[in-house]
């Protein structure tokens, strides 16, 4: 039984908008721990990154078809993790998830 976690931060390929380069470190990350769960944590921030950088040039589309492909060749469990205040916002994202945990908070009276 695996009991180890390992994060691997990706903000600074994120940052440059290279989803080539984000999509190389999650497979070699994947390859050298061989988790059961893999947490992608935030991917809206991915996505987002990708749209304020645009001299480098990546296809979004592209990039989640190969990592939805990639996700299903590995014995894991792997979560994408975002931040969306409508449905409209998550876009392709949710065109690949099996399923969604939607959690909202909303103050009333205080």
């Amino acid at each position: 039984m695996k009991q180890s976690i390992h994060v691997v931060d990706l903000s600074a390929d994120a940052l440059t908008g290279d989803l080539d380069q984000v999509l190389r470190r999650i497979v070699a990350a994947v390859r050298q721990h061989n988790p059961d769960l893999v947490f992608i944590d935030s991917f809206r921030s991915v996505v987002r990154a990708r749209n304020l950088e645009r001299q480098v040039p990546n296809d979004l589309p592209q990039f989640v078809q190969q990592l939805v492909m990639l996700m299903t060749s590995w014995q894991a469990t792997t979560l994408l993790i975002g931040e969306y205040l409508a449905e409209i916002d998550a876009g392709q994202v949710f065109t690949v998830a099996d399923g969604l945990i939607w959690l909202r908070q909303s103050v009333q009276r205080n």
